[in-house]
């Protein structure tokens, strides 16, 4: 079985991207059952064609492999003794695959030392699923039923919070719904991404610009369970947020730290916080859920100050993950070092307004982000930000970004207006084009991204949507 993942692996990655918009320089992720691997020589791209090491694939997964020097001619077979090589005349280099040569427009070659081949022809073989993620430069393939990859999405919608998790079994959760204003943006974005139920609904606290469009959200979509803080308020938001959980016929789940919701071979969701109810302050009194596939985790903090967040410290619980969400929209009252220190995150998602009044994001807290390694993401200057999570990995669509730590909202200057680094466009996961908004061949997939990144990455303009040049 092992053997049969490393053919499809290299087969996978040679195949899939002859017709795609990539550079030598382009690093390419090769995922096998929802594991990224990492040969030892990354595949290469060559003659429009991407090579990958059969010696590490052969040493890796079983398969056997020998180079003949004379007749310049790669074997590769299964098990027992070496076949023979089949007569030839020497000079271009050679593949033989069972016993049998195999023809390839781009023949094995010598890459940093390694003999790197495609093998895409023998890839009809194998019932193995396989797909191309471009708008993630991910080629991954999977077993008839194996679990594929986790999605993760943190919605543009101003200064405020929603974010989809898609989880390889299929089940969706949402977390938060942003104010009233995002309620289109939050609905049009589950339409693109296919999502018709939303299995679990998180509402980290009842404060407007996270709950203030979830009744709305959950009058057009239909939900297994909801998760709140056992914390009421007096709104008009926290009144129609619970008059819509009534109208659905579902019974609120109280959030209780410490909680394991779901486990589900390498799939689980937990519970962490809120520690208590008691503070002063709402923002403590998020829900702090952790979303772990395999060795992937995923933390989601809502709101949390300084003082949840010492508390989830002392409660001796597992923070560590390789994505945080950012506290309070990267406020200085969150993210302190002690906390950064115990989620040890390697990447840092901030959902924040673009010019917005408070200052957001501080740089106390950039810097902090910074100190602590992690790479920074934000919605106010890269719209939605998208990633994918093996189960060994996060894989994110954008470029981490780049600007000065020294400050927030205040020092970081904004695009100019019609700049192509603030317009955002939509690509696909298999195709080269990039699209306007609602353009029809988004009804599959839909990852967002700036102009200017679309452009460096090869993406042309769609023909159909005339999306902006």
């Amino acid at each position: 079985m092992r053997r049969r993942w490393a053919i499809i692996a290299a087969v996978l990655v040679a195949a899939l991207l002859v017709s795609v918009p990539l550079s030598a320089g382009d690093l390419i992720h090769l995922v096998i059952n929802g594991s990224e691997m990492y040969p030892d020589v990354p595949p290469q791209l060559v003659g429009g064609r991407v090579l990958v090491p059969i010696r590490f694939i052969s040493e890796a997964f079983g398969f056997q492999v020998h180079w003949d020097q004379a007749m310049q001619t790669a074997m590769v077979w299964s098990s027992g003794p070496m076949p023979p090589i089949p007569p030839g005349t020497p000079g271009a280099a050679r593949l033989v695959v069972e016993g049998a040569e195999v023809k390839s427009d781009v023949p094995p070659q010598i890459v940093n030392g390694r003999l790197m081949v495609p093998i895409r022809v023998v890839s009809e073989a194998f019932g193995f699923q396989v797909s191309w993620l471009q708008g993630y430069r991910t080629a991954t393939v999977a077993e008839q039923g194996a679990l594929g990859l986790m999605e993760v999405h943190f919605i543009d919608v101003g200064q405020a919070d929603s974010i989809l998790v898609e989880l390889p079994d299929g089940k969706t959760i949402l977390i938060d719904g942003g104010d009233d204003a995002a309620v289109g943006t939050i609905l049009a974005f589950l339409a693109s991404q296919g999502v018709t139920q939303l299995d679990f609904v998180v509402a980290t606290h009842p404060h407007a610009d996270h709950i203030g469009g979830l009744d709305d959200v959950i009058a057009a979509v239909p939900l297994g369970a909801i998760i709140l803080p056992d914390k009421s308020h007096t709104t008009q938001a926290y009144a129609n947020l619970m008059a819509a959980i009534e109208s659905r016929g579902v019974e609120p789940t109280w959030a209780q730290p410490e909680t394991l919701l779901v486990e589900d071979g390498p799939i689980q969701i937990r519970v962490l916080g809120p520690m208590k109810t008691t503070y002063d302050d709402l923002n403590d009194c998020s829900v702090v859920l952790k979303v772990t596939y395999g060795e992937t985790d995923l933390l989601f903090v809502g709101d949390a100050e300084a003082k949840a967040e010492r508390d989830l410290i002392g409660s001796g619980q597992d923070l560590g993950a390789e994505v945080l969400k950012v506290g309070h929209h990267g406020s200085s009252s969150s993210s302190t070092p002690e906390f950064l220190a115990a989620v040890s995150p390697d990447y840092a998602v901030i959902s924040v307004g673009a010019g917005n009044t408070y200052g957001h994001p501080a740089s106390t807290t950039l810097s902090a982000l910074a100190s602590a390694g992690a790479k920074i993401y934000r919605t106010d200057a890269q719209g939605t930000i998208s990633a994918i999570g093996t189960r060994t990995s996060v894989i994110f669509a954008l470029s981490p970004w780049t600007g000065s730590v020294s400050g927030g909202t205040s020092t970081t200057p904004a695009p100019s207006p019609g700049g192509s680094s603030s317009v955002t466009v939509y690509i696909t996961a298999t195709g080269s084009k990039y699209h306007a908004a609602g353009c029809r061949y988004l009804s599959q997939s839909s990852i967002p991204i700036s102009l200017d990144e679309a452009k460096a990455r090869g993406y042309t303009a769609c023909s159909v949507c005339n999306p902006p040049r």
